[in-house]
């Protein structure tokens, strides 16, 4: 008899925290599944792409691979992690931009001859300036004689570069129609952050061109009004006066005390860790991505990478083609990553994503994505996949909903065979499952079969796995 075995999920490293995108799955999770559920050169799906890694997993294990996804970044991502840029090549290129504009960017952070690296802005007064002295984080409390002028340099400054935003009222994550991208950043970091698109943009070589500006979306975060401030706690619990850098998180929160951070600094800080994750990539062979599904069905071509709705890819696909489909889905209301992923879109010079196709619960009322419209699309993806997939083949979801509406949509899945479900633990602490009143602390990964007579008790010995659906909404 085996006994049960537990998946020892890694820390997030790697091309794993290259990307701010949610929703990331342990690569054990994923390889087990691929590995047990599919055999070599059969097809992988994956309807809702979100960071796109996935991609990279299933093709460096030797199957096809089909991904979606409604968010024009995660395609990029995902074409990205297929195809990485020579380690020589991208920091040749990063080398020159940092020849051209570093100086100039930090020209813009300047103090009394020192160059900043940390703004502490209080509203609309700056309290600390820090930067660097002996080796040494020198803190400054800013008094009003200092000049102001100098301080706040291009406070009126509008990007050139980065297209209008939209966003909608909703609350949930602190977003309303009247928000600007000055809102998000200084015009000191749109105006170096224009200097780097410029600079990115004049590149020829397009995989390094994609690859600096999607490091920049990456970093771009950091560079915003939304890295909070924490409080250094001493003994007995007593607040000290001095401040932490926090980072951005879920959510367009701009709060009253918060940082703003060289930006020169932060896209240096991405980009160099990515040409770490460059010199030790084995991998080297150059793959071929089509977006087009005809072409992929009709050539060797090994993956099909579309930034397009799953519910009309799946139209597309010939019938009993997919041997499993794995995916993430939207977690009905948890995450609204069209409206999240906005500002990223926005600085790839994308135009504004097609909000209405989104399968998601959003809380602004004017994009009218209620529970009862994600259950319905949801239900019509279930359809549509029992279709394409192979008469052996699996439908398999990493799923989280804290609400009884959600799990019963789940519930109600009706042509595949529930196999069964076991849950995933992270790799790193998620500010939803820690901090939101009655979230999960895991995913759940729910396995169905097309077949009624589909067996996997190479899966079944994992620890915690069930027969039965998880009962958390009683």
């Amino acid at each position: 008899m085996k006994k049960n075995f537990e998946i020892k999920n890694s820390t997030y490293t790697g091309l794993y925290r290259f990307h701010k995108y949610w929703g990331k799955k342990p690569l054990e999770v994923n390889e087990l599944l691929i590995s047990k559920l599919t055999k070599k050169d059969e097809i992988i799906y994956d309807p809702f792409m979100g960071g796109g890694l996935i991609s990279r997993t299933v093709l460096t294990n030797n199957r096809k691979f089909i991904g979606t996804d409604i968010n024009p970044i995660s395609k990029d991502l995902a074409e990205l992690f297929v195809n990485l840029p020579k380690y020589e090549n991208f920091k040749f290129y990063y080398k020159d931009i940092e020849k051209k504009i570093k100086n100039r960017i930090n020209e813009s952070y300047t103090y009394k001859n020192n160059i900043v690296s940390h703004y502490l802005w209080n509203e609309k007064k700056i309290k600390e300036v820090w930067y660097k002295e002996e080796k040494k984080i020198k803190r400054v409390n800013i008094k009003s004689k200092d000049s102001e002028e100098k301080l706040t340099s291009f406070i009126k400054y509008n990007s050139k570069l980065i297209r209008k935003i939209k966003f909608f009222d909703n609350s949930r994550i602190n977003s309303n129609k009247g928000l600007k991208l000055n809102d998000l950043f200084t015009g000191r970091a749109l105006r170096n952050i224009d200097l780097l698109i410029s600079e990115i943009n004049s590149i020829k070589d397009p995989i390094i061109k994609k690859s600096l500006l999607l490091n920049l979306t990456s970093a771009s975060g950091q560079m915003s009004k939304m890295v909070f401030s924490i409080s250094k706690r001493k003994k007995k619990d007593q607040v000290s006066s001095d401040k932490e850098v926090g980072s951005w998180a879920i959510g367009l929160w701009r709060p009253k005390e918060h940082f703003e951070i060289n930006v020169w600094n932060c896209f240096r800080n991405k980009v160099e860790n990515f040409i770490k994750v460059l010199r030790n990539n084995e991998i080297n062979n150059k793959i071929k991505v089509t977006d087009n599904i005809n072409k992929f069905f009709s050539t060797k071509i090994p993956a099909c990478i579309m930034n397009n709705s799953c519910l009309d890819v799946l139209k597309k696909i010939p019938k009993n083609k997919i041997q499993l489909i794995l995916t993430d889905p939207p977690h009905s209301d948890r995450i609204p990553y069209l409206e999240l992923s906005e500002f990223w879109n926005a600085i790839l010079q994308y135009k504004q994503s097609d909000f209405s196709k989104e399968i998601v619960v959003s809380n602004a009322k004017d994009r009218d994505k209620k529970m009862t419209n994600y259950n319905k699309d949801m239900t019509s993806f279930y359809d549509l996949s029992f279709e394409v997939l192979k008469k052996n083949g699996f439908l398999v979801l990493f799923f989280n909903a804290d609400n009884k509406e959600s799990w019963s949509a789940i519930k109600n899945i009706k042509k595949f065979k529930f196999i069964g479900c076991f849950p995933m633990n992270y790799s790193a602490n998620s500010i939803v499952q820690d901090n939101r009143k009655g979230s999960m602390k895991s995913d759940y990964v729910l396995i169905y079969s097309k077949s009624k007579e589909s067996k996997i008790t190479n899966i079944k010995n994992i620890k915690g796995f069930s027969n039965s659906l998880p009962n958390l909404h009683k």
